[in-house]
């Protein structure tokens, strides 16, 4: 009888161990597999202008927008998507259309007029 209780522990505890394991690597996997690494656009922003001035992304794609400035501190702002950074912005956008982005740092005379174009698709 004792060594039939053993053998049953032995058992459970072994079930209980690959169980544990199983469900540790599980989630390793699907952690790995949901991390989707962001889209790198370059953008190179100089007094009153984008190159390039019109960016396509898809929706729900991460995207990471990198402006390098040529003369002064440029930045981006998308408010219908809040998305707004100096330097660099990333973002994952959630809908799909053409947006202005325009640069939120004051750079000068023409500033009003440092406009882009992103649009989402599906």
């Amino acid at each position: 009888m004792k060594i039939s209780t053993i053998i049953l522990t032995a058992i459970v505890v072994v079930a209980l161990a690959a169980g544990f394991y199983f469900t540790l690597n599980n989630s390793k996997i699907t952690a790995n597999a949901i991390s989707i690494e962001p889209e790198m656009i370059n953008i190179n922003a100089s007094r009153w202008s984008y190159t390039p001035d019109t960016i396509t992304v898809k929706k729900d794609q991460p995207v990471k927008i990198i402006i390098n400035n040529q003369d002064t501190t440029h930045g981006i702002s998308i408010p219908e998507l809040g998305v707004m950074g100096i330097g660099s912005v990333e973002f994952t956008p959630n809908k799909t259309g053409t947006f202005q982005f325009r640069c939120p740092t004051r750079c000068g005379v023409d500033h009003i007029n440092m406009v882009g174009k992103l649009i989402v698709t599906d």
